[in-house]
């Protein structure tokens, strides 16, 4: 290969500069990195439970999940003592897996401020729109029943009640998502991370869904919606990796059920809508405008072609190239081809 040849052809440099990215590929940058954004959390949230525990932990995390799931589901205690009973067995097995729970720990990252945009999402819209969207599937269901719990609450002592229990019900949905990824992690050994966390996500959402069958007369449609909502609400977990993010997530969910809230929350739609517009619009579109913007491309003459070579040359690295803003070169320096030892010196 000669100097300043780049292995094209004569045609090839002939048919001018390549052609730009197509829109399609542009309209589809946000979602591919929307997916890998979302590979890299569900990798990051089954890592907390990929190291190997003592036997002794093997036994005990299952034994106090099903005993705490069992005090919540079945009426064993009077209350408040049976969502105390359950939230403390329920947390033992949270510790048993190798989870420590912090309640600052999604926000614990220094130089990053999108970790509090994604924080307050995740509390304050994330339930909002999984609320309205369960609302609206339940609404196309017919012979719905109600749950007799959040009818009933109307005093401080039950919102107490609620408090404890929601505590106990987000740590027995990450204890399935646990569970379920050590499981996976050991059959599946060989496919991809986020593969199993995926995995995991879906089928505990659907196991704390059907855990409602009872509180809803066993209505297996109400309970897909339950499915759905904790799906979606369980996100909260995945993005942030935080134990309080998820418990206040759903601890507003459960609040907007509750009769009062809920008419509070009807005259209050129109402002929370501008307030999350305007958070959106604080924090991408003040941050783009902020930015400087990038000088103009110098202009390039109509003989300029790839690899700034003129028709009819050899393809060059650059030489030869007439920009309408530079001079042309001096008489005596050569504008294609290698400087010899006497043009040199």
């Amino acid at each position: 290969m000669e100097h300043g040849d780049d292995g094209r052809s004569r045609d090839d440099v002939m048919d001018g500069p390549a052609l730009p990215p197509d829109e399609s590929g542009r309209i589809l940058n946000p979602f591919r990195k929307a997916f890998a954004w979302a590979r890299v959390r569900l990798n990051l949230s089954g890592e907390l439970f990929g190291t190997p525990q003592c036997p002794v932990a093997r036994i005990l995390a299952p034994v106090l999940t099903v005993l705490g799931a069992s005090i919540l589901v079945c009426d064993l205690f009077e209350s408040p003592w049976r969502e105390v009973l359950a939230f403390a067995a329920l947390a033992a097995a949270l510790f048993s897996v190798g989870y420590r729970p912090h309640p600052l720990d999604a926000l614990r990252r220094p130089g990053k401020p999108m970790r509090w945009f994604l924080c307050l999402g995740c509390v304050l819209v994330l339930p909002v729109v999984t609320f309205y969207i369960s609302a609206l599937l339940v609404s196309l269901i017919p012979d719905t029943s109600e749950n007799a719990g959040i009818a009933a609450t109307d005093t401080f002592g039950e919102y107490v009640v609620m408090f404890i229990q929601i505590m106990g019900e987000a740590c027995l949905s990450i204890l399935l998502f646990a569970l379920l990824y050590k499981a996976l992690n050991r059959a599946w050994g060989r496919s991809d991370p986020w593969v199993r966390s995926l995995v995991a996500w879906l089928v505990s959402a659907f196991l704390f869904g059907m855990l409602h069958l009872p509180t809803y007369r066993w209505n297996f449609l109400q309970c897909l919606v339950i499915f759905f909502s904790l799906f979606l609400g369980f996100a909260a977990f995945v993005a942030t990796r935080s134990w309080t993010i998820l418990f206040l997530s759903h601890f507003l969910y459960d609040l907007l059920s509750r009769p009062m809230v809920l008419n509070a929350c009807r005259y209050a739609a129109l402002l929370w809508l501008l307030v999350a517009a305007a958070c959106v619009y604080w924090h991408f579109g003040k941050g783009s405008a902020s930015r400087p913007a990038s000088p103009p491309a110098p202009p390039i003459s109509a003989d300029c072609r790839v690899d700034g070579m003129p028709g009819g040359g050899i393809a060059g690295r650059g030489i030869g190239c007439v920009h309408a803003d530079r001079p042309s070169l001096p008489e005596g320096v050569p504008a294609v081809g290698p400087m010899t030892g006497k043009e040199r010196g």
